[in-house]
């Protein structure tokens, strides 16, 4: 009887250990947005970590806005831009994302400087 009431505990207490952290992101013109926000509307969170300076990521930049395009109703696609190719520690400038956006028409892509590589390789 012991092991079958640890067995409900644990399962009752289970997926309360699956809750991911807030974060609040905020993009070139400082609009931002956090990660419990975008699922408190229901949308499903999708975040992309791609460098500016990174040949693979440029490939495949335009399926992203597609695949946000179609999505809107139920997803929301955030952009994590950092340097990933090259051997600069830096961030990129708001220049640069800027020029992602519009070079790829990420028009339907949140896209932020992520600062502090939150997002990269996570």
């Amino acid at each position: 009887m012991k092991s079958f009431l640890a067995q409900m505990m644990l399962l009752f207490f289970l997926p309360l250990s699956g809750q991911v952290a807030d974060k609040t992101v905020t993009d070139c013109n400082g609009n931002s947005r956090s990660i419990h926000g975008v699922l408190a509307t229901g949308k499903v969170l999708v975040v992309t970590s791609s460098g500016v300076d990174c040949s693979i990521c440029m490939g495949a930049a335009p399926a992203v806005q597609t695949f946000a395009a179609q999505n809107t109703g139920t997803m929301e696609v955030w952009g994590a831009m950092t340097f990933k190719s090259s051997s600069n520690t830096n961030n990129p400038s708001c220049t640069q994302v800027n020029n992602w956006v519009n070079t790829y028409s990420w028009n339907d892509v949140f896209a932020f400087v992520d600062s502090n590589r939150h997002f990269f390789m996570s």
